[in-house]
């Protein structure tokens, strides 16, 4: 109303537009992620979620996967927030796995930013510090009411991760094959 009747739709079709590129990017991502770890033996029904279109170059069944899992959490919570809340939260916990095993590493005297082309040096350690425990927060503060729902969800979800894990991808996932010693590299060739 304060806006007006053409300006404000014009605003709505724009706020529109881009949710649905964020949504696009998210499940581009996800899906990616995905066939990534189908392509290594780190998903159930890995033969499945490794396959790309011969024309489109597509992973297609990781891609539809996704998107069935975004739908049926959109079921779920019956609410747009929730999954914005658990989506948001998600990305925080994603962004900050590296950084607590880098912090872990640090702490151990691993050395390993030694070789590391950029780092910030004897702050590196504080930022860390920093980053974790600011994340630690505001997680806390997404999951709680009236968006307690998406913590649920994300608990959930985490045991589901933990158990396939656990249970299947523990065995068969070797990590990416650039990062295998090439003796192991060599020898999954030959099988």
């Amino acid at each position: 109303m304060g806006l007006g009747a053409k300006f404000g739709n014009a605003m709505a079709a724009l706020a529109s537009m881009a949710m649905w590129f964020c949504g696009l990017s998210c499940v581009t991502s996800a899906s990616r992620a995905v066939y990534a770890l189908a392509r290594d033996n780190g998903t159930p029904f890995s033969n499945l979620f490794r396959r790309v279109h011969p024309k489109l170059g597509t992973p297609g069944p990781a891609i539809w996967a996704i998107v069935a899992a975004s739908l049926a959490a959109m079921a779920w919570s019956g609410a747009v927030p929730i999954v914005t809340s658990l989506s948001t939260v998600a990305l925080y916990l994603a962004y900050i796995i590296p950084v607590v095993l880098g912090f872990s590493a640090r702490r151990r005297g691993h050395g390993w930013t030694a070789d590391a082309v950029w780092n910030l040096g004897r702050w590196g350690g504080a930022v860390n510090l920093v980053a974790i425990v600011y994340t630690v927060f505001i997680s806390i503060v997404l999951v709680m009411p009236p968006n307690h729902l998406a913590g649920e969800t994300l608990l959930g979800v985490i045991v589901v991760l933990v158990l396939i894990y656990t249970l299947e991808a523990r065995r068969k996932f070797r990590g990416p094959q650039w990062a295998r010693p090439a003796a192991v590299v060599s020898g999954e060739s030959q099988k």
